[in-house]
């Protein structure tokens, strides 16, 4: 049995500039593949598998090309967006000494039309199983449906805990000190007791995002409490933000979405 696993995303607003396509935040990428190396080696007892978000690169070519042919174009527009930021990244993680290796969703076999199918990620649990860090990314199929990296973490998770698993937690890195309400101050912890309550207070600022943005995050967390899967939102431009990323303590530079 493995470790049990953290999920890791680098977040599409903080790796990209979301605000112009195509641009990459290259000091911040370098940072956060730094940063990654020294979370591992700090908690040897867990295990990671990162996400790649797809930024002003997969979401614009979205908007700009998906619907404007007859679709082939735009899905091949897409899926060259966000292999080429990922590429980016990963050069950055080899870089910067870690252990990791490429995995394309839409190359696997595990996102079935059939919902009731149960997925299969061999390939996932087999890098896992040799020490290595499978980095996967938001992406796009030939049917032009699109998967956000929430999706891919969600299919991978609910395998996972079917058997028998233990996902200790997700860490997601945005550009912001986690989730704001309308004043701009940070919401400190979100629960499922008072999400109904705050929900419509929830700032949101979403240039270019078309899987669901901030709303997806929360509720898409929010479902992952009935395993007991803690949530960070926090601030990836921060120094050592990564690193200490699993300190559950409550800070007024983060979110933490857990059961009450």
């Amino acid at each position: 049995m493995l470790k049990p696993i953290v999920f890791v995303k680098f977040g599409g607003s903080l790796i990209t500039d979301k605000s112009t396509s195509y641009k990459a935040n290259i000091e911040i990428i370098k940072k956060l593949a730094n940063e990654f190396f020294l979370l591992q080696k700090a908690n040897p007892s867990r295990i990671f598998i990162l996400g790649i978000g797809s930024g002003s690169f997969g979401h614009y070519a979205v908007k700009k090309f998906l619907h404007a042919d007859d679709g082939q174009y735009g899905i091949l527009a897409v899926q060259n967006a966000v292999k080429t930021l990922h590429l980016i990244v990963m050069e950055a993680l080899y870089y910067a000494n870690n252990k990791c290796f490429s995995c394309s969703p839409s190359s696997m076999n595990f996102f079935l039309k059939n919902q009731n199918e149960e997925a299969d990620i061999s390939p996932v649990l087999e890098i896992l199983s040799k020490n290595i860090v499978p980095v996967l990314h938001g992406d796009i199929l030939y049917d032009g449906t699109i998967l956000s990296t929430e999706m891919v973490f969600e299919k991978i998770i609910n395998f996972l805990i079917k058997k028998n698993y233990i996902i200790d937690s997700i860490i997601y890195l945005t550009n912001v000190s986690g989730f704001y309400d309308k004043e701009m101050k940070t919401i400190s912890k979100i629960t499922p007791k008072n999400w109904e309550n705050i929900q419509d207070c929830i700032y949101r600022n979403e240039s270019y995002d078309v899987t669901g943005g901030i709303k997806h995050k929360i509720e898409s967390s929010l479902e992952l409490l009935k395993n007991d899967i803690t949530t960070y939102i926090i601030n990836g431009n921060e120094e050592n933000s990564l690193l200490n990323a699993l300190n559950k303590e409550v800070s007024k530079s983060k979110t933490i979405i857990y059961r009450n």
